[in-house]
């Protein structure tokens, strides 16, 4: 059976086989100490309305991402 792209349960063996540096990264980054900060520069909704937010945690790390492979925005 071919794996699916959503197959979370064996991402993260196969990507420390190919020596994959996200999962290094992972494993030297301590990601939540990162929280609080997030939490006093990120403004609460005004409202219900609409989509809900992103994770600013999650988004840190897109940022991350974004410099670490050199990708624009366009």
């Amino acid at each position: 059976m071919q794996p699916s792209f959503f197959d979370f349960d064996n991402l993260n063996d196969c990507l420390d086989q190919h020596n994959d540096p996200l999962s290094k990264i992972d494993g030297l980054v301590d990601w939540a100490a990162f929280r609080p900060v997030l939490g006093k520069i990120h403004m609460s909704p005004t409202s219900n309305e609409g989509r809900p937010r992103t994770d600013t945690l999650l988004m840190l790390k897109m940022i991350f991402l974004r410099h670490y492979y050199t990708l624009s925005l366009q």
